[in-house]
């Protein structure tokens, strides 16, 4: 499924910051399914980082270079001043106020900086899952060269909650997924 909405979305954006945006998603559902909920929130600002440029270069026509430091607010305000018949809703408003969330979370919470006690990982990883997996079914949606019901396949992927095989339960260890064997 990965490898369709990559090809479909190269075909109208760059190619390396598409690669950086679907390897920062990945990596980011990977670590909230295994437990790494702090390294979720990092790589949930590095999707940031490259939705951030694609809207750059979708508003704009290019983007800052990888490496150099974005400026966010200066952004989000240059795509809100946009005409509303040169851009949706979405490209203007939307996803660039859901990234500004999980960008904050990731540089002003427990995933990058010492806390105050009170480990706020388990709801920060699953608002950046949430708001990562929108933004990615966001730019499928509008940015896909595919059939609605091909694109509505893929958007549902993307927001599956992918449920681990054998979860801990205070210690007790159950396995969730009834068809594996043992060994």
């Amino acid at each position: 499924m990965r490898d369709r909405i990559r090809s479909g979305l190269v075909a109208r954006l760059d190619q390396k910051i598409v690669d950086e945006l679907l390897e920062a998603h990945a990596e980011a559902k990977r670590n909230a399914c295994l437990g790494g909920l702090r390294l979720s929130a990092v790589e949930g600002g590095r999707f940031c980082e490259a939705a951030f440029r694609l809207l750059q270069q979708i508003a704009m026509g290019s983007f800052d270079p990888l490496g150099r430091q974005l400026d966010t607010e200066g952004l989000i305000k240059k795509l809100a001043g946009l005409p509303s018949a040169a851009h949706p809703d979405s490209i203007r408003l939307h996803i660039p106020r859901a990234l500004r969330v999980v960008y904050d979370i990731r540089n002003k919470r427990d995933a990058a900086h010492l806390a105050d006690g009170i480990d706020p990982n388990t709801q920060d990883a699953s608002l950046i899952i949430g708001v990562i997996d929108w933004v990615l079914a966001e730019f499928v949606r509008m940015y896909h060269n595919v059939t609605a019901s091909e694109a509505q396949e893929m958007v549902a992927n993307i927001v599956t909650r992918a449920a681990p095989a054998i979860e801990d339960f205070d210690g007790f260890l159950k396995v969730l997924r009834t068809d594996l064997q043992v060994c």
